[in-house]
Order: C-alpha cells, then structure tokens, then sequence
C-alpha cells in the first residue's frame, strides 16, 4: 500500500490566509484500490487517523506501506502512525531521500 498526502490549492473564492487542507491517500498495489480523505493538517495524528480508516474500509490485510519521508509518516516510538503501524503489524517502507 502506498501512501502520501498533499497540500490542497485555495478555491478562487478563499483569501491567501485562510488554512489549506491537507489530501490523504493511500493506493493498494495489487488490487489498484484507492483511499482518500482530507484532514485541517498534515500531522502525524491526521495521518493516524487516515491510516486507521484504511485499515477499518479495506476488505483485507496488508503487511507493509510505502511512503515518502515525511514527518506524519516517520519518527520515533511515541509517532502515532507508527505505534498504529506497530499494533497493526504493518511494516513501514521509505522512498530514497531526494528521489521521485
């Protein structure tokens, strides 16, 4: 399973200031299933929370995710993405710094 997460751009009806959105995805290598979801920020709790509805919609297990470095995706211990990764037995895979 793949995941990343992008800023969303402003509608034309919202000021510079206003806070931007933040899209979750996550694609399912082998069966090309999508899951997306829009979160206030890009933090290691949005990613939780995004990673733990995956794991509630999708009909079957997977073992490992693969993302970019990002820190809603990687940290230490105490990350709650990864303690989820942990309780969920999911392994956690990282694309080369400064690599498309």
């Amino acid at each position: 399973m793949c995941f990343d997460s992008k800023r969303l751009p402003l509608l034309k009806s919202q000021k510079k200031t206003d806070s931007r959105k933040y899209l979750f995805v996550a694609i399912d290598d082998f069966s090309r299933e999508l899951f997306a979801a829009i979160f206030p920020n890009k933090t290691q709790f949005s990613a939780a929370k995004f990673l733990n509805q995956v794991i509630e919609e999708c009909p079957y297990k997977f073992e490992c995710f693969y993302s970019d470095n990002g820190t809603e995706f990687k940290g230490k211990e105490n990350h709650e993405f990864i303690k989820l990764c942990k309780e969920n037995r999911i392994e956690q895979r990282f694309t080369r710094i400064k690599r498309p």
